[in-house]
């Protein structure tokens, strides 16, 4: 007779049975850094378990979201994406691969289907604004100013902001308009504090930090600020194309194939984190609103982020990267 050995099976532990790291591909002190910390705060209240963030900058998070889509798919590591890696510099990189008639740029993932969305949870607005010394306060002044003074620079961090420019410049006719790029939102600020730059289309959250020492001259995008109701935006003072400029989301991602317990865990402490009126608070305050979608909408936001950015590249033919 022959003896069966019955080993019973391991189970696997309730999760999260321990800490989670979360992946944001931004350097720390950014304003996507700040919201990922608000997120892990609120993911860990509602998961019971420690939520750690984990600093991985890269150029334009590319690199980043790439190595992260190779992450064991069990939970534990997760990604605060941005709506630059899911849709907007893959629109860059087709632009530009079709208008130099070969393939030089890659993403090297494909964003709508190697990850696992999870829901979005914030958004970012953005505000053109001007050094004070410059006189100016609206899209009339500032054309009036640069009628005599035709050499502008405008500061620039990263993709949204440069295509924000490549828009003003268009639309207003400002021919010698320059747009030097910088590291963090925080050193383009103080650039154009410093004089050094005229403009720069800052995120609400970099400029609340500024209050009174810079000039508001309208905000991107077709609706007004909250934070700055009575502001009008850059469409609203003739500026149309610029309120086309959609509003910059993030969302919480896992690698594909994760256990469809820990995804459904996941969902719902997202869900719970946005709702949360704690975390609403700090996001208010810090500038920052929380724009909850369900992951079902995710697939289709990325496609229409890709399609609404590729088609102000179109218009523009500005070069975002080289």
């Amino acid at each position: 007779m022959t003896a069966i050995l019955l080993v019973p099976a391991v189970a696997r532990a309730e999760y999260p049975a321990r800490a989670i790291t979360l992946v944001v591909p931004f350097g720390p002190g950014a304003v996507q850094d700040a919201t990922a910390r608000v997120l892990a705060r609120g993911l860990s209240k509602h998961l019971g378990q420690s939520v750690v963030v984990e600093n991985r900058r890269s150029a334009y998070g590319v690199p980043t979201v790439r190595t992260f889509k190779d992450a064991n798919p069990d939970g534990y590591t997760l990604l605060h994406g941005h709506d630059g890696q899911f849709g907007f510099m893959g629109s860059v990189f087709d632009d530009h691969n079709e208008r130099l008639g070969r393939q030089k740029h890659d993403l090297g993932y494909d964003p709508a289907r190697d990850f696992t969305p999870l829901g979005t949870f914030a958004e970012y607005r953005w505000l053109l604004t001007a050094n004070k010394s410059l006189g100016v306060s609206d899209v009339a002044s500032l054309r009036a100013y640069a009628e005599s003074h035709p050499k502008l620079a405008m500061g620039s961090v990263g993709p949204s902001p440069t295509l924000i420019a490549a828009l003003l410049k268009k639309e207003m006719g400002l021919s010698e308009l320059v747009v030097p790029k910088f590291g963090t939102d925080g050193e383009a600020m103080l650039d154009m504090l410093a004089g050094r730059t005229h403009l720069f289309a800052a995120s609400t959250a970099t400029v609340l930090e500024q209050g009174d020492a810079i000039a508001y001259l309208g905000a991107v995008g077709a609706h007004r600020n909250d934070l700055f109701p009575s502001l009008q935006t850059l469409a609203e003072q003739g500026l149309t194309a610029l309120g086309t400029v959609p509003d910059t989301w993030t969302g919480l991602f896992c690698p594909l194939r994760c256990p469809a317990d820990v995804v459904a865990a996941l969902k719902e402490a997202l869900a719970k984190t946005a709702a949360d009126p704690e975390i609403v608070g700090q996001l208010k305050k810090m500038g920052v609103g929380v724009h909850y979608r369900p992951a079902e909408a995710v697939p289709a936001l990325i496609k229409e982020t890709y399609r609404v950015h590729k088609e102000l590249l179109r218009q523009t033919g500005v070069w975002i990267i080289e």
